[in-house]
């Protein structure tokens, strides 16, 4: 023990074969990974025990028991034995792979891409690259592979391959799954950033027209002065009409302001008055198109609720029944009491909902406008309509001959709720 604490050591390549390294002790060299004694002769040490020889049957034991899948292959590219790696990832049995060209467990548009990599790995006879192809489960599914074809030599000669394949299904779908919620991500971060900016034009809007209520109530009584105090008929009448379009204009204001004051609690409203207050604010709107608006409504058609909150509802309906008509085409509204409950209807005559989208169409930031939507509008009603202990559904036709109907049944009355935010 003495010596050994008195001795130094260096470690450096040093012996001939490639595969050992030396350390040097003064005078005495110790190959790694020899733990057996060993005799000094020329400065070098000569293991007193050879490396062990595995048997046939471990190099079976191993390769049916890797966890990686594996196939043997002829020259050829057919399989003559496999693992049961192989087995559980394509779910195929062993008796069934043998006999079966490699190329014929993937999808068929795969198959070039393994068609070149045979010939890489075997024609050219270099090391083939690692491809990832789409594989097919025996019940039909898919499942992503990473495959690596090695050719074996013997004597000096091609004897067989081996193909590695590794299932990368659960990497690849880990990754979709990011990459699909880092777009709805954006998606979300665009849309609440257009609803802010939609809520700030919301609030100018309700500003201005609170700004410019004031003054026409001033105008509006300058005139009434001026027609009461000329004897000129014709002047008369001129001021008669613009008295009138001064009130529209009063009214159309007081409409929008509607939209931002609401009590805090629900009232008695006739929703025959709320449909034809909104479709007064959408006027121009059919008139640039055209449109013939048809209405069936009963009166009164009463019900407990918030008005401005129920008035947005009917707003959102209509304006997406006018976006998605063509010109000189028809909107109908139709509200009227059934039993205990009141029901609207808005339909139009545009190009209709194809039924895929169905399930989504009350989903928040979900559109079939493109730019043009936010994808909140049909969300938010529904949240009003759930918040009234109402039902919202629709039924839709494509083609020439479509449309698309929108049917909201609500209580007549209701428990006290909360003002929807």
């Amino acid at each position: 023990m003495a010596v050994r604490r008195a001795l130094t050591f260096s470690l450096r390549r040093q012996c001939s074969a490639p595969n050992e390294i030396c350390i040097r002790i003064g005078r005495c060299s110790y190959s790694r990974g020899q733990r057996d004694l060993m005799s000094l002769k020329t400065n070098r040490f000569e293991p007193t025990t050879k490396r062990p020889t595995l048997k046939p049957d471990v190099y079976g034991t191993l390769f049916a028991n890797l966890t990686v899948g594996l196939a043997i292959l002829d020259l050829s590219g057919v399989i003559v034995e496999a693992n049961t790696a192989l087995q559980e990832m394509l779910g195929t049995p062993i008796s069934r792979l043998i006999g079966r060209p490699l190329d014929t467990i993937c999808q068929a548009q795969e198959r070039p891409a393994i068609h070149k990599l045979w010939n890489e790995a075997v024609a050219l006879q270099r090391p083939a690259s690692e491809i990832l192809l789409r594989c097919r489960h025996d019940s039909g599914g898919d499942l992503w592979g990473r495959l690596t074809v090695s050719l074996v030599n013997s004597g000096g000669k091609p004897a067989f391959a081996i193909a590695q394949i590794e299932d990368d299904t659960l990497r690849r779908g880990t990754e979709a799954t990011a990459n699909t919620r880092r777009r709805q991500l954006s998606i979300i971060e665009e849309a609440l950033l257009n609803s802010e900016k939609l809520a700030c034009v919301g609030r100018m809007a309700a500003t201005i027209a609170h700004e410019i209520n004031n003054p026409l109530e001033a105008v509006l009584n300058l005139v009434y002065l001026a027609r009461m105090s000329t004897p000129n008929e014709e002047t008369k009448e001129f001021l008669i009409s613009a008295e009138r379009e001064i009130a529209r204009i009063s009214h159309i204001t007081k409409q929008t302001l509607a939209f931002y004051r609401d009590t805090t609690a629900p009232s008695q409203l006739d929703l025959s008055a709320l449909v034809d207050d909104t479709i007064s604010l959408y006027q121009r709107n059919l008139l640039k198109k055209n449109l013939v608006v048809h209405t069936r409504l009963q009166r009164p058609v009463m019900l407990t609720g918030f008005g401005g909150e129920l008035k947005q509802v009917i707003s959102n309906l209509l304006a997406n029944a006018i976006d998605v008509c063509e010109e000189r085409s028809s909107v109908s509204l139709r509200a009227r009491v059934c039993g205990e409950f009141v029901q609207l209807t808005v339909a139009d005559r545009g190009v209709g909902i194809p039924p895929e989208l169905h399930a989504h169409i009350f989903d928040p930031f979900f559109t079939t406008k493109k730019q043009a939507g936010t994808g909140l509008g049909l969300w938010v009603t529904r949240g009003i309509v759930e918040k009234h202990h109402g039902s919202i559904r629709l039924r839709s036709r494509t083609g020439a001959s479509g449309g698309t109907i929108f049917m909201v049944r609500l209580p007549r009355t209701m428990p006290t709720p909360t003002p929807a935010s």
